[in-house]
């Protein structure tokens, strides 16, 4: 059987779904990995959904501890596959057979499931499959979690959405309520009567079941025994951390896989980094009270990392910048002041090397790991309501960003968003009378900034430009009016060369807009299991569907009585 445009070799592995071969990309002479939805499972309609679903959702996502999609198609016998980044790699459970791995490895095994939970939840993709079977390991033991073939989309409620992607990124018909998917012995309770009761909660019930089974060597049974009693050297964070996940109602269990990151690398100390890494890491910050729990980005120019303080138990991102930064009179005014949408800066530091920022940890990742499709007017209208809000304050303090984008916006741990990243803007010296005009461009590089990263997130593009005028397509013409005027007005250069009032006070204009937009969403009412019905609140509407329904009526009675008229003529004449 032959797959256009790659070259099927043998099989790697298989199961009740599909079976996955190792082939070859002609094109760039790449290895891959395809998976073919088994014969059997072909006239399936639930299977050959789900199968489909799982390549569009996988495609979604992009992180270090997810294998990527590459592409999809037909095999030449019609058996629908998607082609995969291959890993050269077993499973969990191969893996560790016969393997004496350290507590340490074990607890960065789970770290690295964790995170891609974090990044599936965040991205409202539940997986509802996690399992030893599901999660590959290379020779590095880098992990990746594999198989969203069950994985079910939510809101941002934690309402499911009964209506999985299809082909075009439409919705298509529900799945059976009753229907029940996952690996029993991983599976939450409350997942095994409907799949459709699935939550992130469900999730993180498996990732507890497989913890306690790779840290005990033992499945946990009904009466669930302490790792301890296996373990005696188990950290007891660890400990309660994985009982929690087992806990049978799913209030009882963590609320976000973040949780699970943030205690997994309070236990690791930094045990999971490379030794050269933790040397560079404390050598930026040499207080004692604080230790290294990760290193979140390393180049030649900068490097950030995760520490704790020891007292307060508080983590920190700590960034190592070029002795000399031109930002650092900012930072230092910055240091300090608080907002809600700022992440504050604890403060700044120059020695004979570098100077280092010191600033909160913000554990809910970046915007851009958000952004793996457009978001709805009901989900964007807060968000860039925070956005707004944070940079007008920033431009009535006097500083501006200069450095705006997805990957500058973080999530705290109640999904506020925060902004980060200020990289240039020190209007201290500049007068009163200065700060008014539209000679400060830099407060126009935010407007057009925040504008841009609105228009990506609303479209799914970064915007384009004809002579300077902002162009516009048919997704653009199918936003809101309201959100259509503000793109232009932020983005199009003669609606901002037309601008009569101090440039420092825009975004706070925006914002008030937002909040306008926001006032006037139709209320929407959520039920249990079921999809979003809108209910509007407007009787224009209303009165405008009765009008509709009665010219239908209408138009029918006409045709009927056109009909009536005419069979009764072809019968005189007959």
């Amino acid at each position: 059987m032959e797959l256009k445009g790659y070259q099927i070799r043998d099989v790697i592995g298989s199961g009740g779904m599909a079976t996955v071969y190792r082939g070859m990309q002609l094109s760039l002479q790449r290895p891959v990995a395809i998976k073919v939805l088994n014969e059997q499972m072909r006239s399936e309609p639930e299977v050959r959904q789900a199968f489909e679903h799982e390549a569009l959702i996988i495609a979604r996502l992009a992180h270090p501890n997810i294998i990527p999609v590459i592409d999809r198609g037909t095999r030449s016998d019609g058996a629908p596959c998607f082609i995969m980044e291959y890993v050269n790699g077993v499973d969990l459970a191969q893996a560790v057979k016969g393997a004496e791995l350290t507590l340490e490895r074990k607890l960065d095994i789970l770290l690295q499931v964790a995170r891609a939970l974090a990044y599936a939840h965040r991205n409202s993709v539940i997986h509802r499959d996690i399992k030893p079977g599901n999660i590959i390991v290379d020779r590095d033991w880098h992990v990746r979690v594999v198989d969203f073939g069950i994985a079910l989309l939510y809101r941002e409620t934690g309402e499911l959405q009964d209506k999985p992607l299809n082909a075009d990124g439409a919705g298509s018909q529900a799945r059976d309520s009753d229907l029940i998917m996952g690996s029993e012995n991983y599976m939450a309770p409350e997942t095994i009567t409907s799949a459709t009761s699935a939550t992130v909660q469900s999730d993180l019930y498996s990732f507890g079941v497989v913890a306690y089974e790779l840290l005990t060597g033992r499945l946990p049974n009904r009466g669930l025994r302490a790792p301890s009693k296996f373990v005696s050297e188990l950290p007891k964070d660890i400990e309660r951390l994985v009982l929690e996940c087992l806990a049978p109602e799913p209030e009882q269990r963590p609320k976000r896989a973040e949780e699970l990151c943030d205690r997994l690398l309070l236990a690791l100390q930094g045990a999971h980094l490379d030794q050269q890494q933790a040397v560079r890491a404390k050598q930026t910050l040499g207080e004692k009270s604080f230790t290294l729990l990760d290193v979140l980005a390393e180049s030649e120019t900068k490097a950030s990392y995760v520490f704790v303080e020891a007292n307060t138990q508080r983590c920190y991102v700590v960034t190592k910048q070029p002795r000399k930064h031109p930002s650092i009179s900012t930072w230092k005014r910055m240091a300090g002041l608080k907002h809600p949408n700022w992440v504050t800066i604890q403060g700044v530091s120059e020695n004979s090397s570098a100077c280092v920022l010191v600033s909160d940890y913000m554990d809910g990742g970046t915007l851009s790991e958000r952004l793996t499709q457009t978001l709805a007017p009901a989900q964007f209208l807060p968000w860039a309501q925070q956005i707004a809000r944070g940079l007008s304050h920033a431009h009535e303090q006097g500083f501006w960003h200069g450095n705006l984008s997805a990957t500058q916006v973080f999530f705290d741990e109640q999904q506020s968003l925060r902004l980060a990243g200020f990289a240039d803007g020190d209007l201290q010296a500049l007068t009163k009378k200065h700060r008014a005009k539209i000679s400060a461009p830099q407060f126009l590089d935010d407007v057009r900034a925040c504008g841009q990263l609105f228009h990506t997130m609303l479209l799914d593009y970064e915007p384009r430009y004809h002579l300077g005028q902002l162009k516009v397509g048919k997704a653009f013409k199918r936003l809101p009016q309201g959100l259509q005027r503000l793109l232009i007005s932020m983005l199009d250069e003669n609606a901002l060369n037309q601008i009569d009032k101090p440039v420092n006070q825009l975004m706070g204009r925006v914002s008030q807009q937002l909040m306008a937009m926001e006032d006037q969403l139709p209320t929407q009412v959520w039920s249990k299991k079921t999809s979003v019905k809108p209910v509007s609140q407007d009787p224009q509407a209303e009165k405008k569907k009765l009008l509709l329904f009665l010219l239908l009526v209408l138009l029918f009675l006409v045709l009927v009585d056109v009909g009536v008229i005419t069979l009764f003529r072809m019968g005189l004449l007959g």
